[in-house]
């Protein structure tokens, strides 16, 4: 397991395709990995 501390965010800005749902099944399996949409990663502090 990747132990770094470090973070992948995909940020989706409104996709059409299948990407949230492909991240979200992949995020199950990589902890460092993390789905946002665009509103959501421009609420971040």
């Amino acid at each position: 397991m990747y132990k770094s501390g470090a973070e992948l965010i995909v940020v989706d800005h409104g996709s059409t395709d299948e990407t949230r749902e492909i991240i979200l099944r992949l995020c199950k399996y990589y902890r460092f990995l993390r789905y946002m949409t665009a509103d959501e990663y421009a609420a971040l502090p």
